[in-house]
């Protein structure tokens, strides 16, 4: 799993009074992780920077296809049947959390996409397609698709996956998710009440920042040209996760100038221009709100909004272009968000 560097949310700073002498201090981490960066903020005074370098390695040894020896390597390397040991904490979660979102959106969610994402040039395969798509070797990909062909059982010390031979997963839908609620968890299992934890701008906040106030952070205007300064939408959030997903800042351009987005529909194999420029998902767990955020991008608009105002506990803000600009929906539970 890599995840590419660019930011569709920003974290903001936004001056708010505070009573003297009331201000807890604040520490801060940042670097690199998973071909992103990432950005912590926490109120202890202690620094948790090795422990955290550690805490990445872990993460990675399990869920990224970019480390040979990881667990998902492993499986995508190896033929129709593959088991691994419990030793390894972090896989199962998040495989068995794919299936519940996989089977919730109707499989719009599908991380067995991956062969069709290196199709068109967004995975670990580098490649360059022209106009002429060969649709015959997108047939034969799909074949390895669908989440429904991949099952998994287990015992009290291991887990055991039969699929396709030639199929892959790939959990960067959902998985840099999963590393900031394990982040924020290991702060929190520390001491740290107060904690923002950003990942390539997915971010779960908990408690308040500095100022004694929700943290804010603010949603990236939809746009190729948009600066990454440049905010379409300031919100609060408190005690809450939230991911966004569009396309216009990951896509690739062929050499004949035809341009492919990275959202891939598992349905038809085809690389999917959306009628969302951006999708925004809050939800209680960042693995959640980032699946939901990609799902969203496959669905198109309409159903997305039906979807999401379908389920507890989550809400979204999509944007879509017009002729003139953008166009803004919101379920109706996501005012208590804004900043006004």
């Amino acid at each position: 799993m890599r995840i590419p560097y660019y930011l569709l949310i920003i974290v903001l700073a936004i001056a708010c009074k505070s009573e003297p002498n009331t201000k807890p201090t604040y520490a801060a981490l940042s670097g690199e992780v998973i071909g992103t960066y990432y950005s912590i903020k926490y109120d202890l005074a202690a620094d948790y920077s090795e422990g955290l370098d550690s805490l990445f390695s872990v993460l990675n040894e399990s869920l990224s296809t970019y480390v040979p020896t990881a667990t998902i390597s492993r499986l995508n390397q190896g033929g129709d049947r593959f088991a691994y040991s419990k030793a390894d904490p972090h896989f199962l979660p998040v495989l068995a959390h794919a299936f519940e979102y996989y089977q919730l959106t109707g499989g719009a969610f599908d991380p067995t996409v991956m062969p069709l994402v290196n199709f068109w040039g967004f995975g670990y395969e580098k490649v360059d397609r022209g106009a002429q798509v060969d649709s015959s070797e997108i047939k034969t990909l799909l074949t390895y698709v669908g989440l429904d062909k991949v099952q998994y059982t287990q015992t009290e010390d291991s887990v055991f996956i039969t699929k396709p031979i030639k199929a892959e997963l790939d959990f960067s839908a959902s998985a840099k998710g999963y590393y900031i609620d394990v982040v924020g968890e290991w702060l929190a299992s520390r001491g740290a009440t107060n904690y923002l934890v950003d990942i390539g701008g997915e971010t779960v906040a908990r408690g308040v920042n500095p100022s004694g106030r929700p943290w804010t952070i603010g949603i990236n205007t939809p746009s190729e040209q948009a600066g990454l300064q440049d905010i379409q939408l300031i919100m609060w959030l408190p005690d809450a996760a939230v991911a966004s997903s569009g396309n216009y800042r990951n896509y690739r351009v062929a050499s004949d100038g035809s341009k492919y987005v990275h959202t891939v529909d598992p349905s038809t194999g085809m690389s999917k221009q959306s009628d969302l420029s951006s999708a925004t998902i809050v939800a209680s767990d960042c693995m959640t709100a980032d699946a939901l955020a990609t799902a969203c991008n496959v669905l198109g608009q309409a159903e997305a909004l039906r979807l999401i105002e379908g389920l507890d506990g989550v809400e979204g803000y999509f944007i879509s272009p017009t002729k003139e600009g953008f166009s803004t929906t919101m379920t109706t539970g996501f005012n208590r968000y804004l900043v006004q």
